[in-house]
């Protein structure tokens, strides 16, 4: 008889790149990185996370400014993190992947 991972969570999300994805359910998220870059924040205490997934640093204003460059996906992940109920900046926990 298999027992179900009850500490897995049950909804699953896929993060392409220039997006960004807020939850205060748990979630499964994935992406794939190589030279892009993903920024992961946590609230240690409302235990709500986030997490971007960027391709270019910065965005030289010309165009729209996307999730896709670095400075817009990074204010753009913070915002909506503080706009999750009970969040707050002095509890936000933040771990950076990709780049290569």
């Amino acid at each position: 008889m298999m027992v179900p991972d009850t500490a897995s969570p049950e909804l699953k999300h896929y993060l392409f790149p220039g997006a960004l994805f807020v939850d205060p359910r748990p979630h499964l998220v994935t992406t794939v990185l190589g030279s892009c870059v993903s920024v992961c924040l946590w609230d240690s205490v409302t235990k709500a996370g986030g997490i971007n997934h960027y391709l270019l640093p910065f965005w030289n204003g010309e165009g729209l400014p996307t999730p896709k460059y670095g400075n817009i996906a990074i204010v753009k992940l913070i915002e909506k993190m503080l706009a999750s109920p009970g969040c707050h900046k002095n509890n936000l926990i933040a771990k950076v992947f990709g780049g290569a």
